[in-house]
């Protein structure tokens, strides 16, 4: 749940919002965790015009989840999970 983050400061930007480092609290550890928050809204100007149409921006996002979702490698973050509020 989103009560188990705890977000400590931002780490990135990217085309879809604002990258932030975080804690997992689990029953067992505290694992640190990357999360990703989609911005709908453009920021001085940075996001394209594609992505203007909420619609849009938000399959552009479900695709980067999914290829995520398949990827494994000792450089890329592992994604656990997505939450939608």
């Amino acid at each position: 749940p989103w009560s188990s983050i705890d977000i400590l400061h931002q780490i990135g930007q990217g085309s879809f919002g604002k990258v932030m480092h975080a804690n997992l609290k689990t029953e067992t550890a505290v694992v640190p965790v990357a999360v990703k928050f989609l911005q709908t809204a453009p920021v001085h100007g940075e996001i394209s015009s594609h992505f203007r149409n909420t619609q849009a921006l938000i399959e552009e996002f479900q695709h980067e989840v999914f290829m995520m979702s398949r990827l494994a490698h000792k450089n890329i973050v592992s994604l656990l999970g997505i939450t939608v509020n």
